[in-house]
């Protein structure tokens, strides 16, 4: 992860929060951190039992990293135009 973010401005990282078949919360946020994302969004948790079931412990470890977090919704899309994210849905 740290290569990747030395190597490429990443704006937007999609990170799998959860914990069982990848990474737990406070390791994605350590991924981010790595990336050098500057918008980090929560993917694949809270859909059956035995992963975590929020976002709010990311969202929290992201905070104390000074990193952007954002939760989609079920069916809500983004749209990312350079430096701007806008919601299309």
């Amino acid at each position: 992860m740290e290569t990747i973010g030395e190597s490429y401005a990443i704006d937007v990282a999609l990170l799998n929060i959860g914990g069982h078949f990848g990474m737990e919360p406070k390791m994605a946020a350590k991924a981010a951190q790595s990336l050098r994302t500057r918008l980090a969004i929560p993917q694949h948790f809270g859909t059956f039992p035995g992963i975590a079931t929020s976002a709010d412990s990311f969202a929290a470890e992201l905070e104390k990293l000074n990193i952007t977090f954002y939760e989609m919704k079920p069916g809500e899309t983004i749209s990312f135009h350079g430096k701007q994210s806008v919601k299309t849905r």
